[in-house]
């Protein structure tokens, strides 16, 4: 045999429960082994000590719960007495083997149906609140289908927030790019205005000290300047709003500002009431606000690749402006000097534009690079001589004009150079906007195209899981409610709910063939019943009271047929009440009545004389019934013997007692031996007659020795009408004649 055996799955959570749990588990369980090794008085030991600790835990268990305020408690107590009752109807003897087997199985299913199906449900009572409190927070009070969506909803709100934020720094990138592209047009005419100013500074200068030279190219150069610093303020206005508050924008209006200074500068130049190094200073503050602008528009905006090409850029504009200002300087020299205030170095201003070009050519592309080479090359002879010949003084073969031509070509080919460089940062700007513009749509459609995966994933997860769940649940709920013609969806899945399916399969498969041993069971018992019942002598029959007073025959066994000449089918269904008008002799029903209305239930018997229209000797019946109290009222199960052959010798042996009483006669010589040898053994058989009655009531029909009892007890009765026959002559002194029984005790109430 299989025991039960103690595992985490049987603990309920309450400490002293499950020790007294496993307590019961580890006595059982040495039961088995004991009785598996053919110990039989070992194994009884055991199951006695198992019945006495399950009881004394039943009863602590019960003044638990019922202190805690269950409501089950009357049902667990009137399953715990039905179960204890198998044990109290069969003794543990160790002669028995087979019982003992029997009773060991029985006691596995009780423990394991009183953990599993009793103490389970009411486990949240039995357990401490300490243990409670850990199991407060539990996921199961989610229903799936939301774990299963808050499971999806987090990373989609996740990936959400990172669109929203990836979007929102590439469209910051974008605007950057933009405003990039525009300030890359702002650097372009900076580049132009600074141009023209350093070409207005040099023509300014050569005006001055001799204003017959140049005053036409330079009312020209004021309106070449006015057009390049009308397009770099126009552009200006535009970015002032876009621009943010920073360095960049305070470059901007720096260089607004020194702008704003040149009329003043035209105005003198014009009226010629100003200093030639002044005049210089002025143009030079107002180009360097416009150079520093450039920068700190790449540190701001630009990006490295791009910043690469723009600081080129400055280093260029650095070099145009040292060569503008060396321009002006050499014409201030070669047009007699400039009173009271020093003249820069020719020799510095050379040596800043040979640095300054070294950066230009170290970040330029190699073609810009050789592009600035070349262009050098084409003025190096004369710039060295007429450079020599202003730090030297030789200035005989050199004028003003000259020089200004000669500078003024060697910085117009600086700014092709400028040009080249101006258009390549355009198309950079061009292209970069462009990538960036790309790479923001792919990574937002990306993006989205993700989400919408994650969400057609998510959503096709849950409709795999849910629905096939929900279908298994409801055939495994029918299941439980009874129901075995159920079709087990989900079998043919091959992942793990296919498998739940195939397990409730076989669990199904076992419940149906569980249901068909219990129906052959059943019907072996209720065949066996029958036959028990068609053998007994007397007629075995049940009977349902009501609550309501009410009494109908349930069943009743064949030989009502022998005995009354009546069917079961004539007896079943039948109300009590009718069935008694129609058996019970007129002379019988009025003290039978009248004791169905006084009796309480209880065990107890009675006899009737039956009624019939046959002239005969009369026919009597005796009937022992027991109540059960059930929902509703009470089953009455009991059984009804012909005894008229019984009544028929009392009547006899009364007659002939009275006959010999009346004729005096003597008894002879061996009848007081005789007489006192019957008295004796009526002595000896009344306790035994008793006890043997009291057997029948106590053990249920089905018992082994039932049927041993019942021949003794027909024993008992023959020899008691043997004794009987034998005292009459002690008996002839009864003058009263023959007494007919009557009926004693009635169990029905109320009306049948």
């Amino acid at each position: 045999m299989t025991g039960i055996v103690w595992s985490d799955d049987l603990a309920l959570g309450a400490a002293e429960v499950d020790v007294q749990h496993r307590v019961l588990v580890d006595v059982l369980s040495d039961a088995n082994a004991t009785f598996q090794t053919g110990d039989v008085r070992g194994a009884v030991l055991l199951l006695r000590r198992f019945l006495a600790e399950f009881a004394a835990h039943f009863a602590d268990e019960q003044r638990r719960l019922t202190e805690l305020g269950c409501d089950t408690v009357t049902e667990r107590e009137r399953e715990y007495s039905t179960s204890h009752f198998i044990f109290a109807a069969h003794p543990l003897e160790a002669d028995d083997v087979e019982v003992i087997g029997q009773l060991l199985n029985y006691a596995n299913a009780w423990l394991l149906d009183h953990i599993v199906r009793q103490d389970s449900p009411v486990r949240g009572l039995l357990a401490p609140p300490a243990a409670m409190e850990r199991r407060r927070f539990r996921f199961d009070v989610i229903k799936l289908r939301w774990r299963i969506a808050a499971l999806a909803l987090v990373p989609l709100v996740a990936l959400t927030g990172l669109v929203v934020v990836s979007g929102m720094e590439l469209e910051r990138n974008a605007a950057a790019m933009r405003l990039m592209s525009r300030m890359n047009h702002l650097n372009a005419h900076i580049s132009d205005l600074m141009h023209e100013l350093q070409h207005e500074r040099g023509l300014a200068t050569l005006v001055y000290y001799d204003r017959r030279l140049g005053r036409d190219k330079l009312q020209d150069q004021y309106r070449a300047t006015d057009a390049a610093m009308q397009s770099f303020r126009d552009l200006a206005t535009e970015l002032e709003t876009d621009l943010p508050a920073g360095a960049a924008a305070r470059k901007l209006d720096g260089a607004l500002h020194s702008l704003d200074l040149i009329k003043e500068v035209r105005d003198d130049v014009d009226t010629g009431s100003f200093d030639a190094v002044e005049n210089m200073d002025f143009y030079t503050t107002a180009i360097e606000d416009l150079a520093l602008l450039v920068p700190e528009v790449v540190r701001t905006f630009l990006p490295s690749d791009f910043a690469k090409l723009t600081f080129a850029q400055v280093f260029l504009q650095q070099v145009k402006e040292r060569a503008g200002h060396e321009r002006a300087a050499g014409v201030a020299i070669l047009s007699s000097g400039a009173p009271g205030r020093p003249i820069v170095s020719v020799r510095d201003l050379a040596a800043e534009q040979r640095a300054l070009a070294t950066g230009f050519m170290a970040l330029a592309p190699t073609d810009l690079a050789a592009a600035y080479r070349a262009a050098e090359r084409l003025n190096e002879g004369p710039m060295t001589w007429m450079r020599n010949a202003l730090e030297t003084g030789e200035l005989t073969y050199l004028s003003a004009q000259e020089w200004f031509e000669v500078t003024s070509h060697r910085i117009d080919a600086m700014r092709d150079v400028e040009s080249m460089l101006t258009e390549r940062l355009d198309a950079e700007a061009d292209n970069l906007d462009r990538t960036t513009n790309q790479r923001y749509l792919v990574m937002v459609s990306g993006m989205a195209v993700l989400m919408l995966m994650s969400l057609v994933m998510v959503l096709s997860l849950g409709w795999s899981i849910l629905p096939p769940l929900a279908r298994l649940a409801a055939a495994v709920r029918r299941l439980a409610n009874g129901e075995r013609a159920v079709s087990i969806p989900g079998l043919a899945s091959r992942d793990e709910l296919g498998g739940v399916a195939r397990f409730v399969e076989q669990l199904k498969e076992r419940l149906v063939h569980s249901d068909l041993l219990d129906a052959r069971r059943l019907t072996a018992n209720a065949e066996r019943l029958r036959v028990v019942a068609d053998n007994t002598p007397g007629i075995v029959f049940r009977v349902f009271q009501a609550e309501t007073g009410s009494s109908v025959v349930v069943c009743a066994s064949r030989k009502a047929r022998d005995i009354l000449g009546l069917s079961p089918a004539d007896i079943v269904d039948i109300p009590v009440r009718r069935l008694l008008r129609r058996m019970v002799a007129p002379s019988d029903w009025g003290g039978l009545l009248h004791m169905m209305r006084r009796q309480e239930p209880s065990s107890m018997s009675f006899e009737f004389q039956i009624r019939h229209d046959r002239p005969g000797a009369p026919r009597w019946l005796r009937v022992v019934v027991s109540p059960t109290p059930t929902e509703g009222g009470w089953l009455w199960d009991g059984v009804a013997l012909d005894v008229s052959g019984l009544k028929a010798a009392e009547r006899e042996r009364n007659r002939i007692a009275g006959e010999a009483g009346r004729l005096g006669a003597a008894p002879s010589q061996p009848v007081p031996t005789a007489r006192g040898v019957a008295i004796q053994v009526s002595l000896g058989l009344r306790p035994l007659s008793q006890h043997a009655e009291q057997a029948l009531r106590n053990l249920p029909p089905d018992t082994p020795g039932f049927e041993d009892i019942q021949a003794i007890l027909a024993d008992v009765r023959r020899l008691e009408r043997l004794v009987s026959e034998l005292t009459v002559p002690a008996l002839a002194d009864d003058r009263d004649g023959p007494r007919e029984a009557s009926a004693t005790v009635i169990p029905f109430k109320g009306k049948t």
